[in-house]
């Protein structure tokens, strides 16, 4: 036949991507607070890698400002 394949279909696949994200109901401009969410979010993810026994190499980080500008940074780390 053509175009037959005998392997197996696999539909899950190991996660590429975690995910954290927080919209405040209000701009937030103080710095601590800001600070004090992001260290949050750190540690939410952090647990969950560990919990999945899992490691990660590119951190990202994405702020939307209130005209809905979004800078973007990331590092990978070796």
């Amino acid at each position: 036949m053509c175009g037959s394949d005998d392997r197996p279909i696999v539909t899950e696949r190991a996660a590429k991507l975690i995910l954290q994200e927080t919209t405040c109901v209000r701009d937030v401009i103080d710095r601590v607070t800001l600070e004090r969410t992001l260290r949050e979010q750190a540690a939410e993810i952090a647990q969950k890698l560990r919990r999945d026994n899992l490691m990660g190499t590119t951190v990202k980080l994405k702020i939307r400002w209130p005209d809905f500008t979004t800078p973007t940074r990331q590092l990978t780390l070796p």
